[in-house]
């Protein structure tokens, strides 16, 4: 029954981009849209593994679908409409300088459709929007201030739920990271410490090793693999908020628990999308798809 769901869902983006996926019907979609104003937002996704990519897409497709975005359904938030985009490019195609024309043409597009259609924001998901932004093709980063703004009020549900103070120490890994400095910046008059990698390599010399043995909570906003690097230096009753997609994988979690820490995982922003987004996304939409006001709900899941 899932494998067939999954050719449903794959045949289904292949037949909507063949109708729809064309300058002239976003223009019909963009006059309909300025009367109705029901179509808000443009977020441009990517696969964080390859199962994410086989989600969406048959294997033969990847390849010429790495920078060309293709509709990859619409998602609903506090009664609004997005259209989703998608790429199959990853983190270090974006990381490599020799792209810079792909993410050049890969900006223009998303604002091309955006205009074309109506609508007032357009975003990106994971590492996108700051290479973008230091690039220059992108003059704005509103996803970061979704998610920094989606982080804090998750680490207030979390802290609630353990039963801490508002005094407690918070460690910030990945902190000097786009999204990091930011947090930071935000947390300002708390006890926060920033912890990330160099060169690729865990920094354990900034690690506040005095806070062993007391309540602290540790926000991965780092990596996907950073948690494993710094795993033997947590102790029991540490928590671990973690925003950075794909979630922890079995053995990192197995790890964790074998340390007497609490894993919490930041599943993203309560709305519904169409397909639903896979895996840990289920039930809501990425942060930085999302639209920040009063009533945005974070949804977060306890790992272990």
């Amino acid at each position: 029954m899932h494998c067939m769901a999954g050719h449903l869902r794959k045949i289904l983006i292949l037949f909507v981009n063949a109708l729809f996926n064309h300058n002239l019907v976003f223009r019909v979609i963009g006059a309909i849209n300025r009367r109705w104003n029901f179509l808000r937002s443009v977020f441009v996704m990517y696969p964080a593994t390859k199962d994410y990519t086989s989600a969406y897409l048959y294997k033969r497709h990847w390849h010429a679908l790495k920078w060309s975005p293709w509709i990859g359904g619409v998602f609903r938030q506090n009664g609004k409409w997005g259209l989703i985009l998608g790429i199959t490019g990853t983190d270090d195609d974006f990381r490599n300088t020799d792209n810079s024309g792909n993410l050049q043409a890969l900006a223009g597009r998303a604002e091309h459709v955006r205009r074309l259609i109506g609508a007032t924001q357009k975003t990106f998901a994971g590492i996108l929007p700051g290479i973008l932004f230091k690039n220059r093709f992108v003059r704005e980063t509103v996803e970061m201030d979704v998610a920094v703004e989606a982080i804090v009020r998750a680490e207030g549900h979390v802290r609630t739920i353990e039963r801490h103070g508002k005094n407690t120490p918070l460690i910030v890994l990945g902190g000097n990271g786009f999204v990091g400095r930011r947090l930071i910046k935000r947390l300002n008059g708390r006890e926060v410490y920033c912890v990330d990698s160099t060169n690729g390599k865990a920094n354990t010399a900034s690690w506040p090793g005095h806070l062993k043995e007391s309540c602290a909570i540790l926000i991965n906003i780092s990596k996907s693999y950073a948690l494993s690097d710094y795993t033997s230096l947590f102790w029991p009753g540490l928590v671990v908020l973690n925003e950075v997609y794909p979630e922890p994988h079995k053995e990192e979690l197995e790890m964790i628990k074998a340390k007497g820490c609490a894993v919490y995982h930041i599943v993203g922003i309560e709305g519904k999308a169409y397909p639903s987004f896979p895996n840990a996304y289920t039930g809501g939409i990425p942060c930085c798809a999302a639209r920040i006001s009063e009533d945005m709900r974070v949804i977060v899941k306890r790992l272990i």
